[in-house]
């Protein structure tokens, strides 16, 4: 299973990406209550996307905040203290749950150990 970052679950709505909504259909996807936030708050966010995305919510297994992603996130930001409190709880939820974490940003969450990253739109 991944973790679908935010940019991530917009390019897939973008022309031009069709070789990542293949991969995405083919994979397991979660997402987390950050991400889920991130997108559907998005400024420049459509009407037709808005209802494609919060399909692809219902559908994606859906990680809550939790203790556990708390107590990860609390120990990111304070070994990486540039790292974003969002990005903290996205890469918290991925450690926390094994998951793989696709991203654009990859260079965000480099310097996290035992993050496992993957760059789709490279």
């Amino acid at each position: 299973m991944i973790l679908a970052d935010s940019n991530i679950v917009i390019y897939s709505r973008q022309p031009g990406y069709d070789q990542l909504r293949k991969q995405l259909s083919s994979r397991e996807v979660a997402a987390c209550s950050v991400i889920q936030i991130e997108v559907l708050g998005w400024h420049l966010l459509e009407k037709p996307d808005e209802a494609a995305f919060e399909d692809f919510f219902k559908q994606a297994v859906n990680y809550q905040l939790d203790e556990a992603i708390i107590a990860q996130s609390i120990k990111l930001k304070r070994l990486k203290p540039g790292l974003h409190l969002p990005d903290a709880i996205i890469a918290a939820t991925a450690l926390v749950h094994h998951l793989e974490l696709w991203t654009a940003n990859a260079e965000d969450f480099s310097e996290i150990e035992g993050l496992k990253l993957h760059n789709p739109v490279q």
